[in-house]
């Protein structure tokens, strides 16, 4: 069951509202960080601590903004037509490889 209250409602048809909508909610909290840090930043960028020009950061927090946006979005997509398998594939497969790699490292001491 969605915890999107458009989802609900609507019995799931309004995919482009919520995607759209959810990424956004989260913006607000987002700014936060971002501007409880960039202080902090501006700071260190002034004290020689920072050698990279404050362009480069703001350019660097936006594409991050953006690529974030972007990956949600696409994973919300994704998630309104298709499963979770291939992931817990994935795992499960990434986490066999992990352990007789641990298994084979500890065999050998």
């Amino acid at each position: 069951m969605s915890q999107h209250p458009d989802m609900l409602r609507h019995g799931g048809e309004s995919g482009l509202g919520a995607l759209v909508e959810l990424p956004l909610q989260s913006a607000p909290l987002i700014a936060g960080a971002v501007a409880s840090k960039l202080p902090a930043l501006i700071k260190m960028h002034k004290a020689g601590g920072l050698d990279l020009p404050p362009s480069t950061l703001a350019i660097s927090i936006l594409v991050s903004g953006v690529g974030g946006y972007l990956v949600i979005a696409f994973f919300l997509r994704y998630l309104q037509t298709r499963t979770l398998k291939v992931f817990i594939v994935y795992r499960l497969v990434f986490g066999i490889i992990v352990l007789v790699l641990a298994f084979l490292h500890t065999g050998a001491r």
